[in-house]
């Protein structure tokens, strides 16, 4: 059983209001998904190609943390601010939400069992689903 997760968050930027869509399954973020409100144009293509860049390397297993260091901070002459901080550019925007999801989709649990198969701790998700990183393994119920 491999169910999937997700949130969208409304960042604004400087080229308008972006949804960022952060999607994840028992084995941590796996896409990202981006709309700007601005339909069309140069920045939307950019973006929407970033979003499913950025979904292959994570189905392809790169971490996050690594896709999270090489966008955030990209600055644009259109700066704009989010909750007290500066949103440098549409890209930095996504590396934001994308870094307080990975830290969200992080903290799962220690279920305090061993794995049957492989014998690593495995993590409760999903209420009552216990899951090993290591092997894949997985009971719900």
């Amino acid at each position: 059983m491999n169910t999937a997760a997700g949130i969208t968050a409304k960042m604004p930027t400087g080229c308008g209001d972006m949804c960022v869509t952060i999607n994840w399954d028992a084995h941590g973020i796996c896409g990202v998904i981006v709309t700007l409100s601005k339909a069309g144009g140069c920045a939307s293509s950019m973006i929407e190609t970033l979003s499913a860049l950025i979904s292959f390397s994570l189905r392809a297993g790169v971490d996050a943390k690594y896709i999270i260091a090489a966008i955030k901070g990209i600055r644009c002459p259109s700066l704009t601010w989010h909750k007290g901080k500066p949103v440098l550019s549409c890209i930095d925007a996504i590396a934001i939400v994308l870094e307080k999801q990975a830290t969200n989709s992080n903290a799962v649990i220690n279920a305090g069992e061993a794995c049957p198969d492989c014998q690593n701790p495995l993590t409760i998700q999903s209420g009552a689903c216990r899951y090993c990183r290591q092997c894949g393994w997985e009971k719900c119920g």
